[in-house]
């Protein structure tokens, strides 16, 4: 039920390298009027959530993990079947990845949609990533939130 889920806006993530390679932005089309914009020139895990900054009720449990993001093209030309963006969760403790999405650049909306990015057993020692890839065909990836759905 989409009305149990719990929103994780981006004002939660913590920026690495802020200002070179990704940044904070003003966005009429994000739910809260703002996002995170990811150039596509690296592949770095700059965008990360750790699960002990989610509301208590989400640190631990099974749930579904969606990503809510839009793609920025370069120009109107179709979007290449190449890779654009890739998120996950991190678990420090087992140095493994629990889940993962990989997108290429034709399977991202130009308006902001989710994608999930996989069912996880949430604890402590996760945390939540985001990362473009290089893709010439694309000025950016938007992050709006993520979205967590509890399973039953």
């Amino acid at each position: 039920n989409a009305k149990e889920g719990i929103s994780i806006q981006d004002d939660l993530a913590r920026l690495v390298n802020e200002g070179d390679g990704i940044s904070r932005e003003d966005d009429p089309a994000a739910s809260n009027g703002v996002a995170v914009a990811l150039p596509n020139t690296h592949n770095e895990w700059y965008f990360q959530i750790p699960v002990d900054k989610l509301p208590i009720r989400a640190q631990s449990g099974r749930y579904q993990v969606y990503i809510v993001i839009r793609a920025e093209a370069k120009t109107s030309d179709p979007l290449p079947d190449t890779l654009a963006f890739t998120a996950g969760v991190y678990d420090t403790a087992k140095h493994e990845l629990p889940a993962e999405l990989r997108l290429n650049a034709n399977a991202i909306a130009a308006k902001y949609k989710s994608y999930l990015i996989g069912t996880v057993d949430l604890n402590l020692n996760e945390y939540f990533w985001a990362a473009p890839a290089p893709n010439s065909a694309l000025k950016a990836v938007w992050i709006d939130r993520l979205f967590l759905v509890p399973v039953k």
